[in-house]
């Protein structure tokens, strides 16, 4: 494993410069060369996501960062970028428990009849790069998932980028650039 609490690659949430070599070179837990796995929340420095496609790029390899999010031994979120991508930091955590997504969730609920669960990232202004997001859906039987981003600043809603689908799991999957506050409905949002 990559990373661990208080320790291996990261230190403190934070990706350890000196690992970056051995990470991409082998992968982690057993995975391709290139796949940079990590299961600690924080963020991943511009800095360091051109290191690592520097060593990527150095080794042969395309480099993937793949961030997965478990709380209480539930898969929450991952959020899967392409460091030579990068134009920014990132900031990783997302959850659909939050105080934010909560009240999102409700707000929705107020306006739209369909099923529908909402996401809040700490990252805020886009990702500056297209993530692939994957998160667990809190609506029972959802089968046609339709990602929307949300701007609180304007309260206003658009489509994410990426088509949404929704694995046998129960898992909704989209790619987007956009990050910050999702809403996941099932089908188009219908008032």
């Amino acid at each position: 494993m990559l990373a661990q609490r208080g320790g291996g690659a990261f230190k403190n949430g934070f990706l350890r410069s000196a690992h970056i070599a051995g990470a991409v070179g082998r992968g982690s837990r057993g995975c391709h060369p290139g796949d940079v796995l990590t299961d600690w929340y924080s963020e991943i420095d511009l800095s360091i996501q051109q290191a690592l496609a520097k060593q990527a790029e150095k080794d042969g390899v395309t480099v993937k960062l793949q961030t997965t999010q478990v709380y209480q031994f539930s898969f929450v979120s991952r959020l899967t970028m392409k460091p030579a991508e990068a134009t920014k930091k990132v900031l990783l955590q997302t959850s659909s428990s939050t105080p934010t997504a909560v009240n999102r969730t409700t707000f929705f609920r107020k306006w739209f009849r369909n099923g529908l669960f909402a996401v809040s990232g700490t990252h805020s202004g886009g990702f500056g790069q297209s993530v692939e997001q994957v998160f667990k859906s809190t609506v029972s039987g959802m089968s046609n998932p339709v990602g929307y981003s949300y701007d609180k600043t304007s309260n206003s809603y658009k489509g994410v980028e990426g088509k949404a689908w929704i694995d046998s799991n129960g898992f909704v999957h989209f790619t987007s650039s956009q990050s910050g506050e999702f809403v996941i409905s099932e089908g188009p949002l219908e008032k």
